[in-house]
Protein backbone atom coordinates (compact mmCIF):
# COMPACT_ATOMS: atom_id res chain seq x y z
CA UNK A 1 0.00 0.00 0.00
CA UNK A 2 2.68 2.28 1.11
CA UNK A 3 4.39 2.32 -2.83
CA UNK A 4 1.08 2.56 -4.47
CA UNK A 5 -0.41 5.66 -2.77
CA UNK A 6 3.56 7.19 -2.45
CA UNK A 7 2.93 6.51 -6.76
CA UNK A 8 -0.59 7.86 -6.99
CA UNK A 9 0.94 11.21 -4.74
CA UNK A 10 3.64 11.60 -6.78
CA UNK A 11 1.60 11.35 -9.98
CA UNK A 12 -0.62 13.84 -9.21
CA UNK A 13 2.23 16.08 -8.48
CA UNK A 14 3.80 15.51 -11.82
CA UNK A 15 0.48 16.47 -13.37
CA UNK A 16 0.32 19.58 -11.11
CA UNK A 17 3.74 20.17 -11.85
CA UNK A 18 2.60 20.25 -15.80
CA UNK A 19 -0.10 22.40 -15.58
CA UNK A 20 2.21 25.01 -14.31
CA UNK A 21 4.42 24.65 -16.96
CA UNK A 22 1.26 25.40 -18.90
CA UNK A 23 0.28 28.14 -16.91
CA UNK A 24 4.19 29.31 -17.64
CA UNK A 25 2.99 29.54 -20.98
CA UNK A 26 -0.22 31.06 -21.06
CA UNK A 27 2.19 33.84 -19.11
CA UNK A 28 4.54 34.33 -22.46
CA UNK A 29 1.38 34.38 -24.36
CA UNK A 30 -0.19 37.32 -22.43
CA UNK A 31 3.03 38.91 -22.63
CA UNK A 32 3.75 38.30 -25.82
CA UNK A 33 0.01 39.26 -27.56
CA UNK A 34 -0.60 42.22 -25.59
CA UNK A 35 3.20 43.65 -26.80
CA UNK A 36 2.20 42.92 -30.15
CA UNK A 37 -0.99 44.57 -29.77
CA UNK A 38 0.55 47.67 -28.01
CA UNK A 39 3.02 48.18 -31.01
CA UNK A 40 0.54 47.44 -33.38
CA UNK A 41 -1.29 49.69 -32.14
CA UNK A 42 0.02 52.55 -30.91
CA UNK A 43 2.94 52.26 -33.04
CA UNK A 44 1.80 51.04 -36.63
CA UNK A 45 -1.89 52.19 -35.75
CA UNK A 46 -3.20 48.87 -37.26
CA UNK A 47 -4.47 47.41 -33.91
CA UNK A 48 -5.26 43.12 -34.21
CA UNK A 49 -8.30 41.41 -34.08
CA UNK A 50 -7.28 38.39 -31.69
CA UNK A 51 -5.02 39.98 -29.14
CA UNK A 52 -7.83 40.95 -26.80
CA UNK A 53 -9.48 37.05 -27.13
CA UNK A 54 -6.20 36.11 -26.90
CA UNK A 55 -4.83 37.52 -23.83
CA UNK A 56 -8.72 37.10 -22.30
CA UNK A 57 -8.30 33.53 -22.47
CA UNK A 58 -4.08 33.38 -21.81
CA UNK A 59 -5.06 34.92 -18.58
CA UNK A 60 -8.11 33.25 -17.48
CA UNK A 61 -6.32 30.25 -18.06
CA UNK A 62 -3.01 30.72 -16.25
CA UNK A 63 -4.27 31.34 -12.89
CA UNK A 64 -6.01 27.82 -12.43
CA UNK A 65 -4.04 25.93 -14.91
CA UNK A 66 -1.42 27.73 -11.71
CA UNK A 67 -3.73 26.82 -9.13
CA UNK A 68 -3.17 22.76 -8.53
CA UNK A 69 0.66 23.61 -8.06
CA UNK A 70 0.28 26.74 -5.78
CA UNK A 71 -1.60 24.37 -3.40
CA UNK A 72 0.68 21.71 -3.69
CA UNK A 73 3.60 24.10 -2.84
CA UNK A 74 1.88 25.74 -0.56
CA UNK A 75 1.32 29.31 -2.15
CA UNK A 76 -2.11 29.96 -1.72
CA UNK A 77 -3.33 32.19 0.62
CA UNK A 78 -3.89 31.00 3.70
CA UNK A 79 -5.07 32.17 7.47
CA UNK A 80 -1.94 31.56 8.57
CA UNK A 81 -1.86 33.31 11.87
CA UNK A 82 -4.51 30.84 12.90
CA UNK A 83 -2.57 27.52 12.06
CA UNK A 84 0.43 28.31 13.46
CA UNK A 85 -0.78 28.89 17.16
CA UNK A 86 -2.84 25.24 16.59
CA UNK A 87 -1.57 21.94 17.57
CA UNK A 88 -0.20 20.41 14.46
CA UNK A 89 -2.82 17.77 15.14
CA UNK A 90 -5.76 20.17 15.48
CA UNK A 91 -3.98 21.98 12.24
CA UNK A 92 -4.31 18.87 10.12
CA UNK A 93 -7.63 18.47 11.31
CA UNK A 94 -8.87 21.33 10.17
CA UNK A 95 -7.51 21.52 6.96
CA UNK A 96 -9.44 18.57 6.52
CA UNK A 97 -12.71 19.51 7.30
CA UNK A 98 -11.96 22.58 5.04
CA UNK A 99 -11.02 20.35 2.26
CA UNK A 100 -13.81 17.84 2.41
CA UNK A 101 -16.58 19.96 3.34
CA UNK A 102 -15.66 23.10 1.35
CA UNK A 103 -13.23 23.09 -1.07
CA UNK A 104 -13.58 19.40 -2.53
CA UNK A 105 -17.60 20.11 -2.84
CA UNK A 106 -17.42 23.28 -4.57
CA UNK A 107 -14.05 21.92 -7.00
CA UNK A 108 -16.60 18.75 -7.84
CA UNK A 109 -19.52 20.93 -8.96
CA UNK A 110 -16.93 23.20 -11.00
CA UNK A 111 -15.64 20.34 -12.57
CA UNK A 112 -19.30 19.23 -13.36
CA UNK A 113 -20.02 22.43 -14.88
CA UNK A 114 -17.14 22.84 -16.70
CA UNK A 115 -17.94 19.29 -18.55
CA UNK A 116 -21.15 20.88 -18.98
CA UNK A 117 -20.25 24.13 -20.63
CA UNK A 118 -17.32 22.48 -22.91
CA UNK A 119 -20.25 19.60 -24.42
CA UNK A 120 -22.52 23.10 -24.89
CA UNK A 121 -20.38 25.22 -26.76
CA UNK A 122 -19.01 22.25 -28.76
CA UNK A 123 -22.69 21.34 -30.11
CA UNK A 124 -23.80 24.96 -29.97
CA UNK A 125 -20.40 25.83 -32.31
CA UNK A 126 -20.10 29.00 -29.26
CA UNK A 127 -17.57 31.52 -30.07
CA UNK A 128 -16.60 34.42 -28.52
CA UNK A 129 -18.45 37.58 -29.06
CA UNK A 130 -16.52 40.57 -28.08
CA UNK A 131 -14.39 40.87 -31.10
CA UNK A 132 -14.66 40.07 -34.47
CA UNK A 133 -12.48 37.21 -34.92
CA UNK A 134 -14.64 34.76 -33.21
CA UNK A 135 -13.01 32.15 -31.68
CA UNK A 136 -14.52 28.85 -30.61
CA UNK A 137 -14.83 28.08 -27.28
CA UNK A 138 -14.73 24.63 -26.14
CA UNK A 139 -11.28 24.28 -26.40
CA UNK A 140 -10.43 26.45 -24.23
CA UNK A 141 -12.83 25.24 -21.66
CA UNK A 142 -11.66 21.84 -22.11
CA UNK A 143 -8.14 23.27 -20.70
CA UNK A 144 -10.11 25.05 -18.26
CA UNK A 145 -12.15 21.91 -17.25
CA UNK A 146 -8.96 19.93 -17.17
CA UNK A 147 -7.18 23.08 -14.96
CA UNK A 148 -9.89 22.46 -12.42
CA UNK A 149 -9.38 18.67 -12.01
CA UNK A 150 -5.64 19.49 -12.05
CA UNK A 151 -7.18 21.42 -9.03
CA UNK A 152 -9.17 19.15 -7.72
CA UNK A 153 -6.56 16.36 -7.54
CA UNK A 154 -4.19 18.23 -5.76
CA UNK A 155 -6.75 18.69 -3.16
CA UNK A 156 -7.19 15.28 -2.86
CA UNK A 157 -3.61 15.02 -2.80
CA UNK A 158 -3.39 17.38 0.40
CA UNK A 159 -6.90 15.46 1.93
CA UNK A 160 -4.60 12.38 2.11
CA UNK A 161 -1.55 13.97 3.14
CA UNK A 162 -3.25 15.42 5.79
CA UNK A 163 -4.98 12.58 6.93
CA UNK A 164 -1.97 10.64 6.75
CA UNK A 165 -0.01 13.30 9.20
CA UNK A 166 -2.72 12.92 11.14
CA UNK A 167 -2.92 9.82 12.36
CA UNK A 168 0.86 9.92 12.14
CA UNK A 169 0.42 12.49 14.91
CA UNK A 170 -1.95 10.58 16.85
CA UNK A 171 -0.47 7.34 16.72
CA UNK A 172 2.93 8.98 16.89
CA UNK A 173 4.19 6.74 14.02
CA UNK A 174 3.84 6.84 10.44
CA UNK A 175 1.03 4.96 9.40
CA UNK A 176 2.53 3.61 5.76
CA UNK A 177 5.77 5.46 5.45
CA UNK A 178 4.87 8.29 3.53
CA UNK A 179 6.57 11.34 4.77
CA UNK A 180 4.73 14.38 5.12
CA UNK A 181 6.98 17.66 5.22
CA UNK A 182 5.54 20.24 7.11
CA UNK A 183 7.00 24.03 6.83
CA UNK A 184 8.51 25.10 10.40
CA UNK A 185 7.99 29.01 10.95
Amino acid sequence: MRNGLTRVLAAIDRISDVFGVVAAGCLVILIASMTYEVIARYVFSSPTQWAFDVSTMAYGLLYIAAAGLALRKKQHIMIDFIYVRLPPAVGHACHLLLYLLIVLPALVLLTAAGVHETIEAHVKHETTKITPLALTLWPYYVALTASIMTLLLQVIAQILRHALELVRLVSDRDPIGIVVVEEHR
